[in-house]
């Protein structure tokens, strides 16, 4: 493997690592939680061309968000400095709140019409109570292809709901995500919560 970039950018810290593969380990560590994270760095990533093939999300031991992806270029490119450069820049204006998501989204009318143009699949889902870490795990199964990630992660933030930790897999029928969630101000989601929120989920899950 070898470190291809790391930097820094008020505060947001990027490293990305080549590996054996041609792929690339892309880790940002942001020094607190924010609202919509996941959702904010899977849009840049989008809009760049870079596909998620794999991922997980967690808080380290020194309560930064720790945000892991490997990526491929769906144009064949290199994970240069240059291009950390702009994914960080990107990734820090939305999170301060300079542009929205889908203000940023825009910018890049082919990736809006990619989303448009893709076939509408309605996503298998479970929703359950967890326990272990006084939160609801939602376990998300569909077809892959670009842009579902952020999809997802815009459908949970849009419903004010706070991704505490992330996972995503390669699986036979397409992808795995695994979420670990509660409502945005840190409450735990109640049995009766889960229940509405499944038929939105039903609903909201189809792209």
């Amino acid at each position: 493997m070898v470190t291809v970039s790391a930097q820094q950018t008020a505060g947001i810290r990027l490293t990305s690592t080549m590996l054996a593969d041609g792929n690339y380990k892309l880790q940002f560590l942001f020094p607190h939680d924010a609202s919509g994270i996941l959702y904010k760095v899977t849009t840049v990533l989008f809009a760049y061309g870079w596909d998620i093939l794999s991922a997980y999300s967690r808080p380290n031991e020194d309560a930064e968000v720790e945000d892991i992806f490997i990526v491929s270029s769906t144009r064949h490119e290199a994970l240069t400095k240059t291009a950390c450069d702009t994914i960080l820049e990107a990734v820090q204006e939305l999170i301060q709140g300079d542009v929205t998501p889908d203000e940023f989204i825009a910018r890049y009318p082919e990736k809006v019409q990619q989303i448009k143009n893709a076939r509408a699949t309605k996503s298998d889902f479970v929703f359950e109570a967890y326990p272990k870490q006084h939160c609801s795990r939602l376990v998300v199964e569909r077809p892959d292809r670009p842009g579902v990630l952020m999809q997802l992660t815009q459908v949970l933030y849009a419903l004010g709901l706070d991704i505490i930790s992330f996972s995503a897999e390669a699986v036979v029928q397409g992808v795995r995500d695994e979420f670990l969630i509660n409502h945005s101000d840190g409450t735990e989601i109640s049995e009766k919560d889960r229940v509405f929120l499944s038929d939105l989920f039903n609903q909201k899950l189809t792209f």
